[in-house]
C-alpha cells in the first residue's frame, strides 16, 4: 500500500480521521485492483465482508488490504476449499478461486480472521498467520478506481 495525496489534502483527511491508501498488489481483484486509492476510517465494530487496511503481522511498516470473514467468538475452518463459520459453509461473492488447505482457527473475541479475494494469488492472511486483533484496523469508506469513483465493494 501507498499513500499519494498532497501535504494539504492528507492533513485535512487526518483531522477528520481518515487515512488515504494506494492498491499495491492484485490480492483483492476483482473489487480492487492495483492503483485503486482508498480511504479508510478505524474499524470500530467488524462486520463480515468489510474490506480491512491492517499491518502484516510479521511484517512491522507492511500494510494489507484484506476483507473480514470471521467474526470474533466464531470458528473459522477451510474443509476441501470451502470456508465454514462454525461448521455451516459461507457464501462468499467476493471470492476467486480455492481458499486452500483444510485447517481451523478459533477467533477471539478482541479478534477477526480476513482472507484475500483472489484467494489464490495470496496466502498472505489469516489462512497463514491466523486470526489478527480488531485494535488498530481501519475500514474502508471509500474507493476510487484508476480516477473514476465507486461504492465502496462488498
Amino acid at each position: 500500500m501507498k499513500h499519494h495525496l498532497g501535504i494539504g489534502t492528507t492533513a485535512v483527511l487526518a483531522r477528520l480521521g481518515i487515512t488515504p491508501y494506494r492498491v499495491a498488489e492484485d490480492s483483492m481483484t476483482p473489487a480492487l485492483r492495483p492503483d485503486d486509492g482508498l480511504l479508510t476510517m478505524r474499524l470500530h465494530r467488524p462486520r463480515r465482508g468489510t474490506i480491512v487496511v491492517l499491518e502484516h503481522p510479521e511484517r512491522p511498516g507492511f500494510i494489507l488490504v484484506k476483507r473480514i470473514v470471521g467474526l470474533p467468538g466464531e470458528t473459522v475452518a477451510i474443509e476441501d476449499g470451502q470456508v465454514l463459520i462454525d461448521n455451516a459453509p459461507l457464501t462468499e461473492p467476493w471470492a476467486q478461486g480455492h481458499s486452500g488447505r483444510n485447517g481451523r482457527w478459533d477467533v477471539s473475541t478482541s479478534s477477526m480472521f480476513v482472507a484475500s479475494d483472489a484467494r489464490e494469488l495470496t496466502r498472505s492472511d489469516s489462512r497463514s498467520f491466523g486470526p489478527l486483533p480488531i485494535a488498530g484496523t481501519r475500514r474502508v469508506i471509500h474507493v476510487v478506481h484508476r480516477g473514476k469513483t465507486s461504492a465502496v465493494p462488498t
